[in-house]
């Protein structure tokens, strides 16, 4: 109960990153932007009401951030995202997004995968959540 992150892929990967594993183990800025990463593409789902996603009570109240989004709001973030993620992948040749899809959404870790799952990350903390930082 001491350690949440270990029930999660990035979550151990954030911890082998705290101990010193650079092959496996990913930053605090990685991890801030995995977690970010899945809670977009969570409530992405969410509104355009995918089906197989599981149902969680008070689902259509967002993500604690005021009003939810219209599906119009969500589909251009949604857009703005996956933009980042090609042009990171084609910047860098790099399968990206399947790593993303492979290790955070699906929750299943590919060693192969990891330098393309923290180039990806790194994209979207430069693009989404560096200024925010800036910001406060």
């Amino acid at each position: 109960a001491g350690r949440p992150n270990v029930g999660t892929v990035h979550g151990r990967m954030r911890l082998a990153g705290m101990h010193g594993d650079k092959l496996q183990g990913i930053n605090a800025d990685q991890f801030e932007a995995a977690v970010w990463f899945i809670g977009r593409h969570a409530s992405y789902l969410r509104l355009i009401d995918a089906p197989g996603r599981e149902r969680i009570p008070d689902d259509d109240k967002g993500q604690g951030e005021g009003e939810p989004p219209t599906l119009a709001e969500a589909l251009a973030e949604w857009r703005k995202v996956l933009r980042v993620l090609q042009d990171a992948s084609t910047l860098h040749r790099s399968p990206i997004v399947a790593a993303l899809d492979t290790i955070l959404l699906r929750q299943a870790f590919v060693h192969t995968m990891v330098g393309d799952l923290r180039l990806g990350l790194n994209a979207i903390h430069m693009a989404f959540l560096a200024g925010q930082r800036r910001a406060a």
